[in-house]
């Protein structure tokens, strides 16, 4: 009789306080800048950014000031970006080669690099919220089977 085994992957529980930190870089901001409009010092962003797990009050408030959902920054797994599950590569931005190669069509992308970077930034919180709440309601069913 052969013996099986299985693996297990470990669930890891998503650092929240590097959910604030990618959050605050997208958006170009200091933690002076964010500190001073939710009433904080920078010292208690820095120190709430550290933290892996934020009060229910705590991410009601960067909720609104980011504009995403408390389960957003309850489920997010930063530390998934860095182990490849979602690939960004920003270096195309500062590539001057805005002109199609392509000898049988003429144009050239007129795009403003920062305006597209921004549209995509919104889509990708917008995805990526959906994501998080299917994923959480199908842990959610799962655990009712």
């Amino acid at each position: 009789m052969e013996e099986t085994s299985e693996i297990v992957k470990e669930k890891r529980v998503p650092h929240q306080g590097k959910t604030l930190r990618m959050l605050r870089n997208l958006l170009g901001k200091t933690q002076t800048q964010v500190g001073n409009d939710n009433n904080m010092s920078q010292t208690k962003i820095f120190e709430l950014e550290m933290k892996e797990e934020l009060s229910d009050k705590e991410l009601e408030v960067f909720s609104k000031y980011y504009g995403v959902s408390v389960l957003f920054l309850k489920k997010f797994d930063v530390d998934a970006l860095a182990h490849g599950d979602v690939i960004t590569n920003y270096n195309t931005l500062n590539d001057q080669s805005n002109f199609n190669l392509n000898p049988e069509i003429s144009t050239m992308n007129n795009y403003q690099p920062l305006e597209k970077v921004s549209e995509l930034y919104e889509r990708i919180v917008s995805l990526t919220e959906e994501i998080t709440v299917l994923k959480y309601e199908r842990e959610q069913s799962e655990k009712t089977l």
